[in-house]
């Protein structure tokens, strides 16, 4: 086992050579601490160059050998030690079970060798609490190894017990604007790679609900996992997954990795057939009107199969402990055949007509990803890292429904490709992080249909949208890391180009430019940290919204998308508190522009027929609390989360009428009961509940679900076997009403979810992580 060590000092700073960041520098000065302080950094490894976890670093002072501060190193084997008081010669004492203790001075820090111990320990159990919740730079931190999460069958099981997350049915949901954007290992993944992760492998998890200038606009919120480190040699897992409901679900996929020394390549699989079958209800009919029109549609989907396929390559080269180059190539078919069955009702005045429709619709769809990372320290203080990233989808589908009247067919095709790169510099010397970076990306998107009817009109569209951003911020502690403060400035500028080719009108093109501040400032004493935020972030319309075009549902409904929507602003303001194993949260939310799908009366060859559209409204107001409980008694470790969410929004005003605020409170409960029993027995018996309330225009009724699992381990740990029963009361779905425009809108889409599912893990040797970074998963994500 070596060690090795870098001393830093103010010397360092005065290396710095880079004059267009001397103002910005300047200015963080009077933060940058004092010149009393010794910093040391290094890196713990064992005799084969494998960095080791949780080795005790400990400083000592002569000629007493008082102890004078203490550490121990991470995952990578890393450390930070700084001395707030000066000391001549420090003795460093290195430690750790299973190898001998070495004592070094200054002198000799460049290489330690610690030989693996001789004495033989008897096996023993030994047993913690970590807290449940803690700050760190601020960010939430979610211990998971140890505890009941653990033992969960799903990423998302696991993310919807942790605050500011919660399960509807089988979705995971935030509480914040915007979307997610995950993190594995310090490297961004996709939705896709998190879904896949074995959660018995997850440490902890960071939760950053105020993310600042580093992430795009959109992103609402950011979660880092942090897993187990990699073995040496070949390891692999295999899983299979079953669900019971109206239909059958089945999935079997693995990977297998090999490693050695610096150089790992992974190889991966899935294959997953979906099925249910869901149904839906909805009613929309006009208000303040002499003459009724109302018009209702049920329908149910008696074959809804999709067939999803996945394949990833993944090869990692490690050029020293300072350099990582990461390559991965993903593809994903998919086939989707619904076959659907429904009922209309419409009333006009005195005239009532009832017809039954049948629909048909096939699609088949292709992904390819290829992912270039690269990360590097080229000095003590400076660390770069550069992503690249190309993504092309390919999309067929067909349609055909049978009305009582006629016959409608349906083609549509699409394409689209994404290209971007970022790359990112950061700056760190004692307690100060200085990083700036660039983002870059490029979306075409095209699309077109053709039908044999002219109630919706043919498309042939292509979307162009360039993104460019440059961002810088600084992080900056105290010696006694009681206080954090950190400051960002993120400018976004954002191009668009739509192009009609049905139409062969001139190109319409739009331009957007936004300057996106956030700052941060927390402080701990004891078991306490208090964390007050403000950040601006920005939500994109997605590129269906933008350039789908219309879409036939019946005679009587039409979607549109509107290529002039605008980005939506929004700022944030919060105050976070935790305190053990109790987390608190409480923030303010405004967006301007927000962007909602609205409905409106329209009209064809004389008759009523109701148009659905996204449209940009002028703002909208938010309010959360949220309160979380993890205490852990024995054997019983139950988590509870209390939150309370109210949307304040003002709608325009429809014909005749005048405009008038929606701002139904909602309040969710979530109670999640956790029982480790003797013999690697797991129960968990979790019960959510989700108030009535308004989000945005639209009003929900309230929903709870009840959910039972039980997990056996067996074969030392090498089969994990997950029973789990959800939704028991068949109570998980809520009812909806919206009132706008002059038309009121009930309905309702809903399934017997009460399911039995059925999860099997083979281990072989597993210990994993992956390692990714990507350029452009915001981009995916509006697809």
């Amino acid at each position: 086992m070596h060690i090795e060590f870098c001393r830093k000092s103010w010397k360092g700073f005065n290396l710095l050579s880079n004059k267009s960041m001397t103002l910005f520098l300047l200015f963080l000065i009077p933060w940058i601490g004092n010149a009393q302080v010794q910093t040391y950094h290094g890196r713990v490894f064992d005799s084969k160059g494998r960095p080791l976890e949780f080795a005790n670093v400990i400083a000592l002072s002569l000629p007493d050998s008082v102890v004078t501060k203490a550490t121990v190193t991470n995952d990578t084997g890393e450390f930070t030690l700084s001395l707030e008081n000066l000391i001549d010669k420090p003795i460093f004492r290195v430690s750790l079970i299973g190898y001998q203790t070495t004592f070094s001075t200054q002198d000799k820090i460049d290489s330690i060798t610690l030989p693996t111990s001789s004495v033989q320990l008897a096996e023993v159990v030994v047993r913690g609490n970590k807290k449940a919740f803690s700050m760190r730079d601020n960010k939430l931190v979610c211990n998971v190894a140890g505890t009941v999460l653990s033992s969960e069958s799903h990423v998302n099981d696991l993310l919807g017990k942790l605050p500011g997350f919660y399960m509807q049915g089988d979705q995971l949901k935030s509480i914040n604007q915007g979307s997610i954007m995950y993190f594995l290992n310090n490297r961004p993944a996709t939705v896709q790679e998190i879904a896949r992760l074995d959660v018995r492998t997850i440490k902890h998890i960071e939760i950053d609900r105020h993310p600042g200038a580093r992430y795009s606009g959109e992103v609402g919120c950011v979660v880092a996992i942090h897993t187990n480190s990699l073995l040496e040699g070949i390891s692999a897992f295999l899983h299979s997954y079953s669900r019971v409901n109206h239909r059958l679900t089945q999935g079997v996929g693995g990977e297998i990795r090999y490693r050695y020394k610096r150089f790992s390549i992974t190889l991966g699989a899935d294959y997953t057939v979906y099925q249910s079958q869901p149904q839906q209800e909805n009613t929309f009919e006009l208000l303040n009107t002499a003459t009724q029109w109302k018009v209702k549609a049920e329908d149910t989907k008696k074959k809804n199969r999709n067939k999803e396929q996945s394949y990833f390559a993944n090869l990692e080269y490690n050029f020293t402990d300072q350099h990582q180059l990461n390559v991965r190539y993903t593809r994903r078919p998919s086939h989707t055949n619904v076959y659907m069955v429904g009922h209309l009702s419409v009333w006009k005045g005195n005239e009532y007509i009832n017809e039954d429709f049948d629909n048909n619709r096939s699609s088949h769809s292709t992904e390819d990803n290829i992912n270039l990372y690269y990360r590097g320290n080229l000095s003590k203080h400076w660390m770069i890292d550069f992503s690249t990233d190309w993504y092309q989808q390919r999309n067929t589908a067909e349609q055909n429904l049978q009305e009582k009247t006629r016959f409608t067919k349906i083609d549509s095709r699409g394409n689209s490709s994404l290209w971007g790169f970022s790359p990112r510099a950061v700056y760190q010397i004692k307690r100060t992080k200085l990083e700036m970076g660039v983002d870059w990306s490029k979306s075409v998107i095209q699309s077109s249909t053709t039908l044999n009817i002219d109630d919706a009109l043919p498309t042939d569209n292509k979307i162009q949208e360039i993104k460019k951003a440059g961002y810088i911020g600084a992080n900056w502690s105290t010696p006694n890391e009681r206080w954090n403060f950190s400051l960002a400035l993120r400018f976004e500028k954002t191009n668009k180009c739509y192009q009609n080719n049905t139409t062969n009108t001139e190109s319409q093109s739009y331009a957007y430019q936004t300057l996106l501040p956030s700052f941060a400032l927390s402080y701990s004493l004891g078991q306490w940290t208090h964390q007050f935020n403000y950040n601006s972030s920005i939500a994109y319309p997605s590129f269906s919204q933008l350039a789908s075009g219309d879409i036939y549902i019946n005679r009587y409904n039409i979607k549109e998308s509107n290529p002039s929507l605008e980005r939506s602003v929004v700022h944030n303001v919060s105050y976070d508190c935790s305190f053990r194993w109790l987390y608190l949260s409480v923030g303010y939310t405004y967006t301007y522009r927000p962007i909602l799908e609205t409905f409106e009366l329209d009209s064809y060859k004389g008759e009523h027929r109701i148009k659905v559209i996204p449209q940009n409204l002028n703002h909208m107001q938010g309010f959360k609390l949220i309160a979380n409980a993890a205490p852990r008694f024995g054997f019983y470790e139950p988590r509870y989360m209390l939150g309370y969410i109210q949307n304040f929004i003002t709608l325009p005003a429809s014909k005749g009428g005048s405009a008038y605020s929606i701002s139904k409170p909602f309040v969710i409960l979530a109670l999640n009961n956790g029982f480790t029993f003797p013999g690697q027995w797991v129960l968990n018996i979790d019960y959510s509940y989700n108030g009535a309330g308004s989000s945005g225009y639209i009003e929900y009724s309230s929903s709870s679900s009840l959910n039972c699992s039980i997990q056996k381990q067996f074969f030392d740990k090498r089969l994990q076997v997950n029973l789990k029963l959800t939704d028991i009361l068949n109570t998980s779905t809520p009812r909806i009403k919206g009132k706008l425009h002059g038309v009121l809108l009930n309905g309702r889409s809903w399934m017997d979810s009460r399911t039995l599912r059925l999860n099997a893990i083979w281990y072989f040797n597993q210990h994993r992580t992956i390692k990714k970074h990507s350029s452009i998963s915001s981009e995916v994500n509006r697809l």
